[in-house]
């Protein structure tokens, strides 16, 4: 069998953008089901995203838990500057920042590895 081209389409575009951008968010959708699969039971205070990006999956969680307070992890200071003012936002590597915080949360997401 032949390999299809993805050359010009809309697939092609976006797999140019994220390896310029370095930035691979699952999509909304997604991030919504996976929440919804926790037990009703779950009520977090806090949330920790490690490698938080631009947010999208804390503010998904937000939806779900309105109240809850984030801290979001992320290396890419533009990326982490951009979360929202009310966040606890910190711009260093999430392994590292781990190493020496011993912090404790009551959920902590993070998008799947691609």
């Amino acid at each position: 069998m032949g390999q299809t081209s993805l050359e010009g389409t809309d697939e092609s575009k976006t797999k140019k953008k994220r390896r310029k951008e370095d930035h691979y968010p699952t999509p909304s959708w997604l991030l919504r089901a996976a929440l919804e699969e926790l037990s009703p039971s779950v009520n977090p205070e806090t949330i920790l995203d490690a490698g938080a990006g631009y947010g999208g999956l804390a503010k998904i969680c937000l939806e779900k838990w309105p109240n809850a307070k984030i801290t979001a992890i992320e290396i890419n200071k533009d990326r982490a500057d951009s979360h929202p003012e009310d966040w606890s936002s910190i711009a260093k590597d999430f392994l590292l920042w781990s190493k020496s915080n011993n912090k404790k949360f009551d959920l902590i997401v993070c998008n799947p590895p691609f």
